[in-house]
This record gives structure tokens, sequence and C-alpha cells, in this order.
């Protein structure tokens, strides 16, 4: 019984090596959980980074392209076609066209004016509308009256009249339900059915937020600058807008070259417009740098962060561009 008593002793409870190798075999699969973890967490920063990259790429080019299809409407025709009378005392009217643009721009104002190096782009319509005379001018100065202003039309709105024979660029100086007054003197007194839209001219452009990232560098955004407004931002991240525009020197409809804003030679032959976009994410995606290619062609070996970046591209034809 002694025998038996002292096998029992010996074969309760482990040893320190059965202990060792234990806790060496639980640190290796926590090491390899932790390691599974981090693994995890950068691959969802970074598929995250570059969802919104992705984003604010789409957002901004589907914005842009919206209104380069709107370029140069007025209604029931286009700019090119039939070019308003403008009574409205502002001398931009005088001799606008769908897009115009400056390029490569410098010595602007930090936080103010778009960033060195990048271009601008203006595209300018008439707002679709459902406004419309309910009854005849007496005459060419006189009050307009229209069916109940069902989009709004405001006092100081630059807006367009047109019968689609005649147009006339004026600036309200009171709406009502009923009527629109203004100071012009129109090309006619229009008539029952004659349409009237607010016209919109809008500028983008990359401008400086006045907001650093954790390197101290600038965060810079796509901007829209209404006529006679003030920059708003559109999209954080975007750093670059370049763009070329397609024109048709030969009267075809066809684009004969692309070339960037200093070498349009007449923006009433521009048919086409490309677009081009550098997006970056708001701050740094892991810890390691990424080089890239900017919109020039040109590599950038050190970009001094370590931001994941993305050029968006998109050639939109100009609807309203014939004549």
């Amino acid at each position: 019984m002694m025998h038996t008593h002292s096998n029992a002793r010996r074969q309760c409870g482990i040893s320190l090596v059965e202990l060792m190798v234990g806790l060496t075999i639980g640190l290796l699969l926590l090491g390899g959980l932790i390691q599974l973890f981090v693994g995890s967490k950068s691959s969802y920063t970074t598929m995250t980074g570059v969802s919104r990259v992705q984003e604010g790429g789409r957002i901004s080019v589907e914005r842009m392209k919206y209104n380069l299809r709107m370029a140069g409407n007025i209604g029931c025709s286009n700019l090119n076609a039939l070019y308003p009378n403008n009574v409205s005392g502002d001398a931009y009217f005088n001799n606008i066209t769908a897009v115009q643009g400056n390029d490569d721009l410098t010595g602007g104002t930090p936080g103010v004016d778009p960033v060195d190096g990048t271009d601008t782009l203006t595209v300018t319509y008439a707002r679709p509308s459902d406004t419309e005379l309910n009854g005849d001018m007496t005459s060419n100065t006189a009050t307009i009256p229209i069916n109940g202003n069902p989009d709004k039309l405001a006092a100081s709105d630059y807006l367009l009249i047109t019968d689609c024979e005649n147009a006339d660029f004026l600036q309200a100086t009171g709406v009502s339900s009923s009527t629109i007054t203004h100071s012009a003197s129109l090309s006619k007194p229009y008539l029952d059915n004659a349409l009237v839209a607010s016209m919109r001219s809008i500028t983008y452009s990359v401008i400086d937020t006045g907001r650093d990232d954790r390197h101290g560098n600038d965060v810079l955004s796509l901007f829209e600058t209404p006529l006679g407004g003030n920059p708003v931002e559109i999209v954080n991240g975007v750093e670059d807008l370049q763009v070329t525009y397609g024109e048709d020197t030969t009267a075809d409809g066809a684009v004969d070259a692309y070339q960037d804003a200093t070498g349009v030679t007449n923006w009433g032959n521009v048919v086409s417009v490309r677009i081009q976009l550098m997006v970056a994410t708001d701050e740094d995606i892991g810890s390691v740098k990424r080089p890239y290619t900017d919109l020039t062609g040109a590599a950038v070996a050190d970009p001094g962060d370590f931001k994941i970046r993305r050029r968006f591209t998109s050639t939109v034809n100009l609807r309203n561009r014939s004549s």
C-alpha cells in the first residue's frame, strides 16, 4: 500500500519544465494574436484611407462633370447660337463663354487665392428653370409678370430672359410671387411663356484651407467660388487641379487638339474639357513613404509624409457647345 501511495504522489501537479513549455506556447499564441490584430488594424486604416481618397475624387469629378455638361446652356439655346444682350450692369456678362480657365497660377495670397502651380476652371450657364412669363410685358422696361416664382429667384440675382429668338442678361431689383422688377432696358418687351432663369458662374480652384497636418504641411482643398461670392470648400485633400481644353479649330465639332488655358485661341471653340485631380488622405497612413507621379508627369520620390495619393482624370464633352 505504501508503494501505491508513493506512485500517486509522483503523478499529481506539473513539473517546472512543463510549466515553462506551457508558458512559452501561450506567449507564442498571444504574440500571434497581437500580430494579427496589428496587421488587421493596419489593413483597415489603409483601406479606410483609400476609400476616403476614392470618395473625395469621385465627388470632385462628378460635381465638376455635372456643371461642365450644363456649360453654355441658356434655356432653349446656348451661348454660341444666341448670345444675350447684357443689360445687367455687370461687365462680366459682356463676353462670357461656356468655359474659361487659367493655367499654372502664381503669386496669389495663401489661404485666399489658388495654390501656385494649379489651374482654375470657370463654368457659366443658366440654371434649369420652371419660371415663365404668365403675361406680356407692356414695354422693354416694364415689370416682368411671372408664374409664381417656382425657382425661388431673389432680388440681386443675375437673370436670363429669353423667348428662344432673343435673350437678355439682367439683374433683378425685386422678386415676388408674381413679378420681377428691374432697372434695365431689355432688347424687347417679352411676351407670355418667355423663360426666366438664374445665371450661374462658378470657378473651381485648389486653395490652402489654413489647416496643417501633423508634419506642418498645408492642407489643401477643392473650392467653388460663385460669381461675386466667397470660396466654398467642397472636398478636402485635393492637392492639385490641372485642366486642358479640347479646341475645335476646323469647325467640324471634333477636338483638334487638347491644350492648357494659355494655348486656347478662342474659348468659343472649346468643345471638350479634360480635368485631372490629385487627391490625398487627410493624415498619414502607416509609416511608409509612398513615391508618386504628380499631374505634370514629374516623379516625387520623397513626398515628405506618409499619405496615400490617387490621380483622377475625366474628359467631358460640352453638350451645349454646338451652334
